[in-house]
């Protein structure tokens, strides 16, 4: 299709050789949309014949033509959709930093004068365990680590035979326990 449009023009544009009713009846036809568009419609819309438009489809290729204009349309709403929740993200950090400012703010105002020996030891405590929960998100780690312990049977070591299980992370291990306590204990005899 490129070959046959006019160069510097696009697709949904007028090409050399369209007349003006030609051109007319094409953007009637673009516009009904992809669901609605019909020659047989566009025909009784402008009371001409179906042999007319079917004509000029041909000879200026609307099918190309208007599947070049729905992507094209459909590119401009992704673009405005894009925009809109930029624009979106962008309001709302405004409004959660407005708030967090005024909450900071009444805060202060509320601390001010006070004293923290006035505070029983469960209040100190709860206010240092949050203000480490804030300072490690801050830092991008995790509020709280945990430790797990994997263990064989009877509290001992998990033994695998003739596997240096040492560079296995916990979860691993973890999910090695579990396959191994599913597949059940070994046979007697067995130093496995």
């Amino acid at each position: 299709m490129a070959d046959l449009l006019e160069a510097g023009r696009q697709p949904w544009e007028r090409q050399k050789g369209e007349s003006s009713r030609a051109l007319r009846a094409f953007a009637m036809y673009r516009d009904m949309g992809a669901e609605r568009r019909s020659l047989l419609r566009l025909a009784e819309a402008m009371g001409v014949s179906l042999r007319l438009v079917s004509r000029w489809s041909r000879q200026h290729h609307w099918v190309e033509r208007c599947a070049a204009w729905d992507d094209e349309v459909d590119r401009m709403a992704r673009e405005e959709q894009a925009r809109a929740i930029a624009e979106m993200c962008r309001q709302h950090a405004e409004e959660a930093v407005r708030l967090r400012l005024a909450a900071f703010k009444s805060l202060m105002e509320q601390l001010e004068g006070f004293a923290l020996e006035d505070l029983n030891p469960a209040d100190l405590l709860k206010i240092w365990n949050e203000t480490v929960k804030v300072e490690r998100l801050i830092r991008g780690e995790p509020e709280t680590v945990q430790q797990q312990q994997i263990t064989g049977k009877g509290g001992g070591p998990v033994r695998v035979a003739g596997q240096d299980l040492s560079r296995l992370s916990d979860d691993e291990l973890a999910q090695l326990e579990r396959l191994l306590s599913k597949a059940g204990e070994p046979d007697a005899g067995t130093d496995t």
